[in-house]
């Protein structure tokens, strides 16, 4: 039962702090704000009008503001337009609810509230867990709402609307009612009406243990993330242009679904993805996914993820090195440099290839990207070989050979960029000059 014994058992931050209750003046704000006087803690209440209900709008912002005033209670009002609010969702109920808290945030900074507080309570939680259930949700879902999350507090969670209606009528506290609630225009309202008197029905005690459930999910879900942070810390390898999943060293895939899931959903990539990538693992032939902003190949035992690139693999282009040193082709950014080779003494950079100048006849050079069947003298080597067999043989990933390029003279080839010289170009004691290119 809710009184004030058992809402202070519940209460988790100090007495002493400056508190703002978000309030729209029906039951469950109300009844928040009745306990808190009753307890003395010292507090101000805001509210948003969005003037979406006519007269009934006007009619609780003036609720609200007359009680504050005759209790002496700071009140703060805002006024939104939500059809004139610049917003990426058309969910009425979303928009408004940004509106509020970030308002409500607002607000706090302001005036130096260490918490917003608002009335959620267990019935409430009950309908998100059903909400999220029914729209498809995991553990992280079935959280539900947080009683305490950053700088909000839901005080009212642990009772249920039965006790706050209980609370309210012992204590002839007074309240107004939104029509909007009565309505089964929202999803949020049909659950309300016609699932949880059903389920209540089965067992009068459905919405305690569904908040027990949503402390129970709370739990294991912080077990679960320190067990996938450990996880990435020793698989998952994440940047801005390239993120690896590296499998080499893993000795037991028995949950390697749920945690393949939980690296790539980030990047566009759903559960069916993952199902299939899973079950071709360990990964014998190169396969290729792609979500609508990333693809991801996978290779031997590592899964490469990579930002979708338009215009690759690129034309043809011609360049004067000398007139015009660098160029952004297939995605790198190539800087050409000529040296004399007495002034290098580092001819292994992974940044760099070094070509020996002195056998170029002319700096017009040519970057094109490969085409299958295109041929190379890999340095080291005597005979010529296929670039895509050297590339297997390098064991280099599927969406480094798309951006690879052959730069060449208007007689052969020079290298294949960014992996290798060809060996008619390579830097010898005899060369004097020395072709630089260096390689982002």
């Amino acid at each position: 039962m809710l009184s004030k014994a058992t809402f202070t058992s519940k209460w988790q931050v100090p007495h002493n702090l400056q508190l703002l209750v978000a309030a729209s003046g029906g039951i469950d704000s109300m009844c928040l704000i009745h306990l808190l006087q009753s307890l003395s803690i010292n507090f101000s209440v805001a509210h948003v009008n969005f003037h979406l209900r006519g007269e009934e709008s006007t009619r609780d912002e003036l609720f609200l503001s007359q009680y504050c005033q005759q209790n002496q209670v700071p009140f703060y009002i805002h006024h939104a337009d939500l059809l004139k609010t610049p917003s990426n969702t058309t969910n009425i109920q979303e928009l408004a609810r940004n509106v509020r808290y970030n308002w409500f945030e607002k607000l706090r900074k302001e005036h130096s509230f260490d918490f917003v507080l608002t009335a959620h309570h267990a019935d409430d939680q009950m309908e998100t867990l059903l909400l999220n259930l029914t729209r498809g949700t995991g553990i992280a879902g079935m959280r539900g709402i947080a009683k305490l999350e950053a700088t909000v507090y839901r005080p009212l969670l642990p009772f249920t609307r039965k006790e706050i209606e209980q609370y309210v009528q012992l204590n002839r506290i007074p309240f107004i009612v939104d029509s909007s609630n009565l309505s089964d225009k929202y999803s949020r309202n049909q659950i309300r009406h016609h699932v949880l008197p059903e389920l209540n029905k089965v067992n009068p005690k459905a919405v305690q243990h569904f908040y027990q459930f949503s402390e129970l999910a709370n739990f294991y879900h912080e077990i679960v993330q320190e067990s996938l942070v450990t996880f990435k810390n020793k698989y998952f390898s994440k940047g801005s242009k390239e993120s690896i999943l590296d499998f080499t060293a893993l000795t037991d895939s028995k949950f390697l679904s749920f945690y393949i899931y939980e690296c790539i959903w980030e990047f566009g990539f759903n559960r069916t993805d993952c199902e299939s990538i899973c079950n071709k693992f360990p990964f014998k032939t190169s396969n290729k996914y792609t979500s609508s902003t990333h693809q991801l190949i996978t290779q031997g035992h590592k899964l490469y993820i990579t930002p979708l690139s338009e215009g690759y693999p690129e034309e043809p282009t011609t360049l004067d090195i000398q007139l015009n040193p660098e160029i952004k082709f297939n995605g790198m950014t190539l800087l050409f440099e000529i040296s004399d080779a007495a002034s290098i003494t580092n001819f292994k950079v992974a940044s760099k290839i070094f070509i020996n100048y002195d056998l170029i006849e002319s700096s017009i050079l040519t970057l094109a990207s490969i085409k299958p069947g295109d041929r190379f003298t890999p340095f080291g080597m005597k005979g010529r070989k296929k670039i895509n067999d050297y590339f297997t043989d390098k064991k280099v990933a599927l969406h480094h050979r798309t951006k690879a390029c052959i730069l060449s003279s208007s007689k052969s080839i020079i290298a294949v960029l960014p992996h290798e010289v060809d060996q008619a170009y390579a830097v010898n004691q005899n060369c004097n000059r020395i072709l630089i290119v260096h390689i982002n």
